[in-house]
């Protein structure tokens, strides 16, 4: 992003919740979050998520949970998480316990 485009930003929202400025803060949000998913587009934690929203409802009488806020940062840590489970179960919505145990220990090996 530039420098120009930087201090449109800070301007606007220095100068208060204009349309002007709400304009420019979604463009730079959807700018950000295009970015993040181009980054993370081929990471085991943006598989694990697609195999996830697939099961359907999550909440404990089968519907949608409530929103848990903004999404985890994919690091190298998650991602090895998540590799993990999903080389372990065969079924990512309803894995066996010899599975998570299987996912558990390879996850043992993934870094802190």
């Amino acid at each position: 992003m530039s420098r120009s485009s930087l201090a449109a930003i800070a301007f606007a929202v220095l100068a208060g919740c204009s349309s002007h400025a709400e304009t420019v803060c979604q463009d730079a949000l959807a700018a950000l979050d295009a970015c993040l998913a181009a980054a993370t587009a081929g990471t085991s934690c943006v598989a694990l998520a697609s195999a996830e929203t697939a099961c359907g409802g999550g909440g404990t009488d089968g519907g949608p949970t409530p929103d848990a806020g903004p999404v985890a940062a994919c690091t190298a840590s998650r991602d090895c998480l998540a590799s993990c489970y999903l080389r372990a179960v065969a079924n990512t919505c309803a894995p066996s316990l010899q599975e998570l145990e299987t996912s558990q220990a390879c996850g043992a090996t993934c870094p802190p």
